[in-house]
């Protein structure tokens, strides 16, 4: 959510390819995180998650 919300407050001061490349990084970076892992395994588990902020 930090990532999304630093996009939307330079969305005015950027061009939409450098906003397109922020939204690219900043997918990757989730896509790295253990959160994501988690969040994955409780859907298919049928629990609650258990972010840790990782």
């Amino acid at each position: 959510m930090k990532l999304a919300k630093k996009i939307i407050a330079k969305a005015v001061e950027i061009t939409r390819e450098e906003g397109n490349q922020m939204m690219v990084d900043a997918g990757v970076t989730c896509m790295k995180s253990d959160d994501l892992i988690e969040g994955v395994s409780a859907m298919f588990e049928k629990r609650t998650p258990k972010f840790k902020g990782k």
